[in-house]
C-alpha cells in the first residue's frame, strides 16, 4: 500500500512511519548544503593556504632579518674587539712615551744642573780673578800715592 506523508510525498513502503520522509528531506537539504559547504571548504582552504604562505614568507623574512641583524651584531662585536685591542696598544704606547718623556725630563734636569754648576764655577773663577785684579790695582794705587 502507499503512504502519504504530510508534505504530499508518496512512498511505497511497509509501515515505516513518517521518519523516512523527513530523513530524506533532511538528506536532500544536506546534499545541497554539502555542495555549498564543499565550495566554502575549498575557499577556506585557499584562504588558509594563502595565510600559511604569507606566514611562511613573514617567517622567512623574519629569519632573514634576524640573520642580517646577527651578521651586523657579529661585525660590531669584531669592531669593538678591534677597537679594544687598538686602545690597549695605544695605552702601551702612551705608557712608553710617558716613560721616555720622564727620562728626557730627568736628563734635561741633569744637564741643566751640570750647566749651572759649570756656570757657577766660571762665575766664581771670574770673581776670583777680578778680585785679584782689584787687589792688584789697589796696591798699585797705594804705591803710586806713596811715592
Amino acid at each position: 500500500f502507499f503512504f502519504q506523508a504530510e508534505d504530499g510525498i508518496r512512498d511505497f513502503c511497509l509501515s515505516r512511519g513518517l521518519g523516512d520522509v523527513y530523513k530524506r528531506q533532511v538528506y536532500d537539504g544536506t546534499v545541497q548544503q554539502t555542495i555549498i559547504s564543499r565550495e566554502r571548504v575549498e575557499e577556506i582552504q585557499v584562504e588558509a593556504n594563502q595565510k600559511v604562505e604569507e606566514a611562511q614568507n613573514q617567517l622567512k623574512q623574519s629569519l632573514l632579518d634576524k640573520d642580517q641583524k646577527n651578521k651586523e651584531i657579529s661585525k660590531l662585536q669584531s669592531y669593538i674587539k678591534e677597537m679594544e685591542s687598538i686602545r690597549e696598544a695605544n695605552k702601551q704606547k702612551i705608557a712608553s712615551l710617558n716613560t721616555k718623556i720622564e727620562e728626557l725630563v730627568m736628563k734635561d734636569k741633569q744637564e741643566q744642573q751640570t750647566q749651572m754648576s759649570q756656570f757657577q764655577e766660571k762665575i766664581h773663577a771670574l770673581q776670583t780673578e777680578k778680585q785679584k785684579e782689584i787687589t792688584d790695582l789697589k796696591q798699585q794705587i797705594q804705591q803710586s800715592v806713596s811715592y
